[in-house]
C-alpha cells in the first residue's frame, strides 16, 4: 500500500510538472459515456463500501452516448474528486455523481458531471486556494486523511485544458459539491 501510494503521488507530480510545462496535450477523440460512468463506478464502489458509504450515480435513463474528448482525463478527473469525496465523508455518508447534459448551439452537448459528498466540507478560507498545487487544509478532522495537496490542483489544470470549467461549494461539517 505504501509502494502504492508512493507511485500515486509520483505520477501527480509529474502530472503537474507535464501541465505546468504545456507538454501534456489532451486529445479529442470519440468515446462512449456509458462505459466512462461505468468504469469509474466500478473503480469506486469498493473503497466507498470499505467506509460503508452510500456511493450512488444519478443521471437520466437515457443520454447520448458518444462524445469527443479525452476520456482517460475525464475518469482521471472524476476518480480524483470521487476519491477526495469518499476519504473525507465519515462512515455512514452519502457520495453521489450525477452526470447531466447541457445543450450548446444546438447541434452539441456538453458533459456536466456534480461530485457531492455529505463530508466534513471545506472552510472559505481553504476554497479560496484549493486549485493550487499542494494546498491542504489545515485541521485536526482530516490529520489522518492526509494527501499529496496535489489532486485538486491537477482536476482543475486537466478541466481547464479540456476547454471545461469547474466550480466548488462547501460548508464545513455539511459536504461539498463539485462540478
Amino acid at each position: 500500500q505504501s509502494g502504492e501510494y508512493l507511485v500515486s503521488i509520483i505520477n501527480d507530480v509529474l502530472d503537474l510538472s507535464r501541465i505546468e510545462s504545456g507538454k501534456l496535450r489532451v486529445s479529442h477523440t470519440a468515446f462512449d459515456m456509458k462505459e466512462l460512468l461505468d468504469i469509474v463506478v466500478q473503480l469506486e464502489t469498493y473503497p466507498a463500501g470499505e467506509k460503508a458509504l452510500n456511493f450512488r450515480l444519478v443521471c437520466p435513463g437515457t443520454f447520448h452516448r458518444g462524445f469527443l474528448g479525452d476520456a482517460v482525463r475525464i475518469k482521471q478527473c472524476l476518480i480524483n474528486l470521487i476519491s477526495n469525496a469518499i476519504k473525507f465523508t465519515p462512515e455512514q455518508g452519502t457520495v453521489t455523481l450525477t452526470y447531466r447534459e447541457v445543450q450548446e448551439n444546438g447541434n452539441y452537448t456538453r458533459a456536466r458531471f456534480i461530485v457531492e459528498d455529505t463530508g466534513i466540507g471545506m472552510s472559505e478560507a481553504f476554497m479560496r486556494q484549493m486549485f493550487h498545487p499542494f494546498e491542504q487544509e489545515e485541521s485536526s478532522l482530516i490529520s489522518a486523511n492526509v494527501g499529496s495537496g496535489l489532486g485538486l490542483a491537477i482536476v482543475h489544470s486537466l478541466v481547464t485544458l479540456m476547454n471545461g470549467t469547474i466550480q466548488a461549494e462547501s460548508k464545513l461539517n455539511q459536504g461539498s459539491r463539485f462540478i
